[in-house]
């Protein structure tokens, strides 16, 4: 082992270290001469799924001289399974998020985040690299300066959206107003959905048999001047670079579970397959991708996680939910 140049072991450490840290860990006590090799990529990508692995992490950056250099991170907080739910426990938990999300900031090029809730930007500190960002919904009423926390910022994915009101996305341009890729996964309800879609991809309706001449279907489109329509407008100028988005249906559930009927969840499907349609037919870069309906739960964002840092495109491979190839 000692025969061996340290920098081709070092670039074949950087290849093993891929998986979430199980290898960086086992390699590391190979031997002295791997500790110092592994050392530098150790904590290529950190994989920390239950409360377990998040408070053992969370001390160790705690009790390390130099913040670890993670690229990729992902944190998946497991319900806590108890009623009345543990106060103290649900503390701890958020309290080791921010703890590890401070430590690894400097160097994150990728974040996936399932089960934790960003309550304010203002607890989060800033990441320079960050391009790629996964969490369980959007932010909720972001400040106007919200997008500075994350400069480099340019794709997003939301497993859950609770509406698509225009606070909604006010609150998508507040937090990356430099984005190129967007993807709602778990959709199920998508009041006003289709309207913004069409404002910011540039996508006029379809006419339909039933429309008047020249007018678009009812409700795909917002009125003229309308509030609704300048709030529109001033997204779409503000999300210029916006160019690909990507909806994932969730698999429908009963009227009353979220408060959408079958002929509303009909109606946004209608639209979401014509926005589709139209935009693959435009000869501009701006694009309507439209999944497969699934459930999209942590074992699908972890695939993706893991194609994403195995040099993939994850969640961004069109016409596919989970991992895989190039778009």
């Amino acid at each position: 082992m000692e025969d061996c140049p340290v920098e081709l072991w070092m670039k074949i450490a950087g290849y093993a270290c891929t998986d979430g840290g199980h290898t960086g860990c086992a390699l590391s006590l190979v031997s002295r001469t791997m500790y110092r090799v592994v050392q530098p990529v150790r904590y290529y990508t950190v994989s920390l799924v239950g409360k377990k692995r998040l408070f053992a992490f969370s001390a160790q950056c705690g009790a390390l001289n130099l913040p670890p250099r993670v690229h990729h991170l992902l944190i998946a907080k497991v319900s806590i399974p108890c009623y009345p739910p543990d106060d103290t426990l649900q503390l701890q938990v958020n309290i080791a998020v921010r703890t590890v999300l401070a430590q690894t900031a400097p160097y994150l090029c990728s974040l996936h985040i399932v089960g934790w809730e960003i309550d304010s930007a203002a607890d989060l500190p800033i990441f320079p690299r960050l391009r790629d960002i996964t969490l369980p919904d959007a932010p909720y009423q972001c400040a106007p300066h919200t997008h500075t926390h994350f400069p480099s910022l340019r794709r997003l994915h939301l497993l859950s959206i609770a509406s698509a009101q225009p606070q909604f996305w006010l609150d998508v341009m507040r937090f990356a107003p430099h984005l190129t890729h967007l993807r709602l996964s778990n959709l199920t309800r998508g009041e006003r959905l289709c309207p913004f879609l069409r404002a910011l991809l540039d996508t006029p309706p379809t006419l339909r048999d039933t429309d008047a001449p020249g007018a678009p279907a009812a409700d795909e489109t917002f009125a003229p001047g309308s509030e609704a329509a300048m709030i529109a407008d001033t997204v779409a100028a503000r999300l210029a670079a916006l160019r690909r988005v990507y909806v994932q249906p969730g698999l429908y559930r009963c009227a009353g579970w979220y408060g959408s009927g079958p002929v509303d969840f009909g109606e946004m499907m209608s639209g979401l397959q014509d926005i589709a349609s139209v935009s693959a037919r435009d000869e501009g870069e701006k694009r309507l991708s439209l999944l497969p309906d699934q459930t999209y739960c942590v074992d699908e964002v972890r695939k993706g996680w893991q194609d994403m840092v195995e040099g993939g495109d994850g969640p961004w491979l069109a016409g596919h939910s989970g991992a895989g190839g190039s778009s």
